[in-house]
């Protein structure tokens, strides 16, 4: 009599368990050669808000989306090819020129890359570049309008 209720209880703990899967973002891909590094070792950087990554230090096998991907990389400067999300933009505005942003990366960090569709400084939209671990900003054009 009881049987039922507790296999729709685990039922529903199963899908509730999968839904907070699928919500996670993805695991990093690995942007160097050799082994997979502990992540006390590499940084990573993670797509963010309205970002598409077109390359990472030119090499544009590494894409990215927003808000899904992120990528594993070695400390030391590193240089992402970034636009705006096709799904940022209505009205079919311009997105303008893809842009190249470059920033140190500290091993055991997480960044992220945002690209806001506000104009600033000209241009049609900015970036802005975050380290999450210190809650700081390496790069925002907002900031330096003020």
């Amino acid at each position: 009599m009881h049987r039922p209720f507790v296999l729709t209880c685990l039922a529903l703990l199963a899908v509730a368990a999968a839904g907070c899967t699928v919500s996670q973002p993805n695991a990093p891909q690995q942007t160097y050669a050799g082994l997979e590094r502990p992540k006390s070792e590499v940084a990573v950087v993670e797509c963010g808000l309205s970002t598409r990554i077109l390359a990472i230090d030119g090499d544009d096998s590494h894409l990215g989306q927003a808000r899904r991907d992120r990528f594993s990389l070695l400390p030391g400067e590193h240089s992402f090819r970034v636009t705006l999300a096709p799904d940022a933009i209505s009205g079919g505005e311009d997105r303008g020129e893809p842009r190249t942003v470059t920033f140190e990366l500290k091993a055991g960090h997480v960044y992220a890359i945002s690209v806001f569709a506000q104009p600033v400084a000209g241009r049609a939209w900015g970036v802005v570049v975050s380290d999450r671990t210190t809650n700081t900003d390496l790069i925002d054009p907002y900031l330096a309008r003020q």
